[in-house]
């Protein structure tokens, strides 16, 4: 008979496992899908792929009790994507400062 501890860790397992699949379908349809020129898409794209490493490195680590020289590895890539997605998000806001501001300037009369 399995303890109630032991239940929840399976339901909680169960829960991720089904999380990190639909993040991945979704990413998966996004990069195949997606004007990539976009920088809020992009830094969409670069968040899912941050979580979805994010959930594989935990998962992982919890499978591996080794060292989990696994996990380092998918964590240190969720890093590198959670990065580009700042850096995408950074473009995408001046970017569209940058053209609030050319929308809203007066216009300029002809020479």
């Amino acid at each position: 008979m399995t303890s109630t501890r032991e239940r929840a860790v399976t339901e909680q397992a169960q829960a991720v496992a089904s999380t990190t699949r639909l993040i991945a379908a979704t990413l998966d349809e996004l990069m195949n899908s997606s004007d990539r020129g976009d920088a809020l898409r992009e830094a969409g794209i670069a968040a899912l792929e941050a979580a979805l490493l994010i959930a594989t490195a935990s998962d992982r680590a919890r499978q591996d009790r080794s060292g989990g020289q696994e996990a380092i590895r998918l964590a240190r890539e969720a890093l590198a994507s959670a990065r580009a997605a700042v850096v995408a998000t950074t473009c995408a806001v001046r970017a569209l400062h940058s053209a609030g501001r050319h929308d809203a300037a007066p216009p300029v009369p002809p020479s």
